[in-house]
């Protein structure tokens, strides 16, 4: 009867979890009755929460600089309380592929967190210099119930640990028992004293990228910790003796804080202003777009829908967004091989809603073959966030900006992912030169009540694995237009980049994260330059191959 009991349990956990994503108490139920346990393959686990459509993963890599190695999991829900399980790849396997669901295969539950202090502390005692970084400047702490002075005493503890494990680990001469006991946590000794700071509060210098000295002292111990902060992100910054060296890029004067942290978390701050003096700014022409030096071969089972609108029938216009799409139509033919009969083609009048549903509906599943096709969407123009629903919407040459017409007139961005992810293309390939912030190209207002909704990483949680999306700026940013090239300033980068300029090692292929870096470093520097922020943004894997070319 007990044994009936169980089963009759573990029936009712899956039969919740066929529904979607599961509550953490579910997951509390599994844990607590050994379904959910460590050293589980984390194929398994994904299938245990609910799915990998309800599942958020962030690939760390490990000391030795392997990327890939370690994989955070969790489930999308909004609950105060999460579970986080840390998988990692135990059995040192190769990695021979850029499937997500092959590569967790490969990989067991090392341990389970219900803190997220403790996670962070533990992640940044075993994984990269890169995934440090990345977490340190990139990732949404909110997502994961930390706040940026938790997240920093974490990373505090979690070098400390680094160090003690590697001073400790040398000498291997004999096997001693004895020195498993250096693998405990380190003991921190608490002081109230903060760190002695001693840097400038103002630079001048000719050039936008600088380099700046300062020097840190604490009498309570030897290990002091510096970061540097902006309005957007924060890094930590060597330091050799008690001196330190911070290396910059900014095209014009800023103000960063400067923050010397002991173990014990005391911290001193310091507002440092720095002056960029030029002697002539010389303004530099944009270079031609050439899709015409791409070589490329054709490929039968690719497929494109461009839509482009500078001219609304109801809205302030686009600037450039036709000429986007018109010449990117060049680049999907020469640089990613699609033939003009595997083309849909939609610019002002003609990219009515209408129109554009046709080809969602229509045009669109005639074209494609299950797990056959690779589809590229590309859209320029106005895009709408609607705070009622919180939805993100693609206005059509025709669509009315009221919010109770929205929904009826504009194209749903998730809609479009879902009616895509029905057709079940091989991939799919998405550029969004649109922002959500209620304003044009010329910072005008779309109407009067518009308002920024930030509501990507929900989005981002839902997007199949298949998908590859770039969008051409933060939900709180506007997308720029770019007067000397004709364009919109994410499409000209992203159609210079497609021409070979995003090729960081020169092997002839363009992987997503070599053009996502190439795209945020130009985007960035020209916003500053017009007086605005843009920053680009990469859904999906950055591993992946994205053009081959001659």
């Amino acid at each position: 009867m007990k044994r009936y009991f169980v089963f009759l349990f573990i029936f009712l956990i899956f039969s919740n979890l066929a529904v979607g994503k599961i509550s953490v108490n579910s997951q509390k139920s599994l844990i607590n009755s050994n379904v959910i346990q460590e050293d589980i393959n984390c194929n398994k686990l994904i299938e245990l929460i609910g799915g990998q459509q309800h599942t958020e993963l962030l690939w760390l890599g490990n000391l030795d600089g392997k990327k890939n190695q370690f994989a955070l999991l969790n489930t999308s829900t909004k609950d105060e309380n999460k579970i986080f399980y840390l998988c990692g790849n135990v059995n040192d396997l190769r990695i021979e592929t850029d499937v997500t669901m092959d590569i967790l295969r490969d990989r067991n539950l090392i341990k389970i967190f219900y803190d997220p202090i403790e996670l962070f502390t533990y992640i940044f005692s075993i994984t990269s210099q890169e995934s440090r970084e990345y977490i340190q400047s990139t990732l949404r702490k909110e997502r994961y119930n930390i706040s940026e002075e938790e997240m920093t005493n974490a990373y505090v503890a979690g070098l400390m640990q680094i160090d003690t494990t590697t001073i400790k680990k040398k000498p291997k001469k004999k096997k001693k028992p004895k020195q498993k006991k250096i693998i405990e946590e380190p003991k921190i000794s608490k002081d109230n004293t903060a760190p002695v700071l001693t840097i400038a509060s103002k630079f001048s210098v000719n050039s936008s990228n600088y380099k700046i000295s300062g020097e840190v002292y604490d009498k309570e111990s030897k290990k002091v910790y510096v970061k540097v902060k902006d309005d957007y992100t924060e890094n930590f910054v060597e330091v050799v003796n008690g001196k330190f060296t911070i290396e910059r890029f900014s095209p014009v004067s800023e103000e960063i804080l400067v923050v010397a942290i002991d173990p014990s978390a005391n911290k001193t701050e310091k507002t440092v202003k720095i002056e960029i003096i030029k002697k002539k700014t010389v303004l530099i022409k944009a270079e031609k777009l050439n899709p015409d030096i791409i070589k490329q071969k054709n490929y039968p089972n690719k497929v494109a829908l461009i839509i482009g609108i500078q001219n609304y029938s109801n809205s302030p216009k686009a600037s450039y967004a036709n000429l986007d799409a018109i010449s990117f139509y060049e680049y999907v033919k020469r640089g990613f091989g699609v033939s003009e009969n595997n083309i849909k083609l939609l610019t002002d009048k003609e990219a009515t809603y209408g129109n554009a549903t046709e080809a969602l509906y229509l045009w669109l599943p005639g074209k494609i073959k299950p797990n056959v096709t690779d589809l590229i969407i590309f859209y320029s123009g106005h895009g709408l966030a609607n705070p009622d629903e919180k939805e993100l919407y693609l206005l059509a040459h025709d669509s009315k900006t009221a919010f109770k017409l929205l929904p009826k007139t504009a194209l749903m961005r998730s809609e479009l992912f879902d009616e895509i992810n029905k057709l079940k293309p091989k991939s799919v390939t998405l550029f969004f030169d649109t922002c959500f912030s209620g304003s044009t190209r010329e910072d005008e207002s779309l109407l009067v009540d518009a308002k920024p909704i930030r509501i990507l990483s929900s989005h981002a949680a839902n997007i199949p694995d298949n998908f590859t999306v770039f969008s051409s700026s933060l939900l709180n940013q506007i997308s720029s237009g770019f007067k000397e090239a004709k364009n919109g300033l994410f499409s000209y980068y992203l159609m210079k980049g497609l021409e070979g300029k995003a090729d960081a090692n020169n092997d002839r292929k363009i992987t997503n994260q070599e053009l996502y870096v190439y795209l945020n470093k130009n985007i960035s520097v020209k916003a500053t330059e017009l007086g605005r922020e843009q920053n680009p943004e990469l859904i999906g894997k950055p591993n992946k191959v994205l053009m081959v070319y001659k």
